[in-house]
């Protein structure tokens, strides 16, 4: 959301007055000419975007260190690229 804050296109990602859900951003920023994201950001957004689905409506699922840990530079790599493009800078 900070991309389209730091844009001025937050109406992009809004319903109203709302701000659309996560799997509706992630559509929207995939596909929005305005942010031109790594080749394999879209793939980690839709990963990280079912593993939380999956950790918060799988009753009998329980998250495990190596869930997470293999995909671990996948995931830092897509939020270092989103933090550039909204203009934060990530402390050490």
């Amino acid at each position: 959301m900070e991309i389209y804050i730091r844009k001025n296109i937050t109406s992009e990602i809004r319903q109203g007055s709302a701000f659309l859900m996560l799997d509706g951003i992630i559509t929207k920023t995939i596909n929005n000419p305005k942010i031109t994201l790594g080749r394999n950001s879209p793939k980690t957004m839709k990963m990280i975007k079912e593993l939380g689905d999956t950790v918060a409506h799988d009753r009998t699922y329980l998250t495990k260190p190596n869930d997470i840990d293999e995909n671990k530079l996948a995931i830092r790599r897509l939020i270092q690229e989103l933090l550039n493009f909204a203009g934060i800078s990530p402390s050490n």
